[in-house]
């Protein structure tokens, strides 16, 4: 069972609406870019690796790029499917087990 926190929550968001998580050569962390904004935002190692653990993001292969980048899969889209819980109720307090989505 894994925690959807706030910040993943976030960025598996912005990764729904066809964005991906890429790397950055020489650096420490992957950078998320957002297309509609043209902004992007650092996204640690750290946080790639428990989204892939968890199934929710993917190594994408479609690309003849050098550089790595991450997609979101189905498990990872199924989260938007949950019940609401508002916005008093932090999003820390959500845990799921989609260990029997499809990936």
């Amino acid at each position: 069972m894994t925690t959807v926190t706030p910040r993943v929550r976030g960025i598996l968001a912005t990764m729904e609406r066809g964005n991906r998580v890429w790397e950055v050569p020489g650096k420490k962390h992957y950078t998320l870019y957002n297309d509609k904004t043209g902004r992007d935002r650092v996204v640690s190692h750290a946080i790639v690796d428990e989204m892939a653990t968890a199934g929710w993001i993917q190594k994408a292969d479609d690309l003849p790029q050098r550089l790595e980048s991450w997609e979101i899969t189905q498990a990872g889209r199924a989260l938007f499917l949950l019940p609401s819980k508002g916005r008093r109720e932090r999003a820390s307090n959500i845990s799921t087990d989609l260990s029997g989505c499809p990936t």
